[in-house]
């Protein structure tokens, strides 16, 4: 249910290239795929340990809400983390993708 590149995101630029979106649309459908991509993660830490609620946003049906602030720093750790995982899978190598990462 995470976002994959030759999963979600290739399929879905492919979709809305066909569909002949424009931004504002496609910011929308990124922003909410972003959103519920959040979710799910939120909620299967939850799960896992009740006392750890990580969402910043709720959903109700097609409304978000922000639960809370959102502090930027966050994702700098996840982005080296993240980094570091492609590094590790050799679909990076020396700051560019490599044959399989393409």
């Amino acid at each position: 249910f995470r976002f994959g590149m030759r999963q979600v995101i290739l399929p879905r630029l492919d979709d809305w290239h066909r569909r002949e979106l424009s931004v504002a649309a496609v910011l929308q459908e990124f922003a909410h795929l972003t959103i519920d991509q959040h979710l799910r993660v939120a909620w299967g830490r939850l799960a896992q340990d009740p006392r750890r609620d990580a969402s910043v946003f709720l959903r109700d049906g097609d409304r978000l809400i922000r639960r809370s602030g959102y502090e930027g720093g966050r994702t700098a750790t996840r982005l080296r983390q993240a980094i570091g995982w492609l590094h590790q899978l050799s679909l990076l190598q020396g700051g560019h993708l490599t044959g399989e990462g393409r």
